[in-house]
């Protein structure tokens, strides 16, 4: 039936153009349609186009950039290898390193145990040594000591005996003929005597080193010391003497 004037044209649609042979049979109806029919129509081809080839060129450069995707992930993942070969050649290295420093570590610990024990044992042979050698040092000056006391005691005594002997039956009849009595005691110390007991006294008893002085000790000697500053006398006792202090 025809349209009425007036209501809009509607054409059942069953995909997103519409349908062609629905178009027709309007058309051959409605030939005052055709120009519109005809510019729709090629507007749509024009689209249709349009579309498909940006699709296509959409396609191509889905390909395009895939397959450049694709090479750079390849070449990413040979880099990767190289540097993980790279690496585990480095770390295979440095295992080797360090196995070879651990060594290494170990000889000189035990080189500085050797050592350590080495010097302990040396230092306490030094010091016992040393210990050991100032005793005999001490021992061998204290004889040095006591050979040079008795060098000089026997020198001292052989100058006294020479030179200050005791007085004899001879010189107290001389004495008697110069008038001078003198009695002559058998008793008498020699002057090395009398020296020798001062001195031991001195050293045995240096808080007392006084001496009392008897029968046995001839005047004449005793006058010489105290004269000439080698003993003195005690400052309340006249018949004890001490060796002077000559320290």
């Amino acid at each position: 039936s025809p349209r009425p004037l007036g209501a809009p044209l509607l054409v059942k649609r069953t995909d997103g153009s519409g349908s062609l042979l629905a178009h027709l049979r309007i058309l051959r109806r409605l030939p005052d349609l055709w120009p519109l029919f005809l510019r729709l129509f090629f507007k749509q081809i024009t689209g249709i186009w349009a579309c498909s080839s940006e699709a296509v060129y959409a396609l191509i450069g889905l390909v395009k950039g895939k397959s450049f995707f694709q090479s750079a992930l390849q070449k990413l993942n040979s880099q990767l290898e190289l540097v993980l070969s790279c690496s585990q050649a480095k770390r295979d290295i440095l295992r080797e390193t360090l196995k070879s420093e651990q060594k290494w570590l170990e000889e000189k610990k035990e080189v500085l145990r050797a050592g350590t024990e080495h010097v302990v044992k040396q230092r306490l042979e030094n010091e016992r040594l040393s210990e050991h050698s100032v005793l005999q040092d001490t021992k061998k000056k204290i004889q040095k000591m006591k050979d040079y006391q008795n060098r000089l005691m026997e020198t001292l005594a052989d100058v006294l005996a020479e030179h200050f002997p005791l007085p004899t039956q001879e010189t107290n009849a001389d004495k008697k003929e110069k008038n001078i009595p003198q009695e002559l005691n058998e008793n008498l110390i020699s002057l090395n005597e009398v020296l020798e007991l001062l001195m031991n006294t001195t050293l045995e008893t240096p808080h007392d080193p006084y001496i009392s002085i008897d029968e046995t000790f001839w005047p004449p000697y005793t006058e010489m010391l105290l004269r000439h500053g080698i003993a003195q006398r005690h400052p309340e006792d006249c018949f004890k003497i001490r060796l002077e202090t000559f320290y």
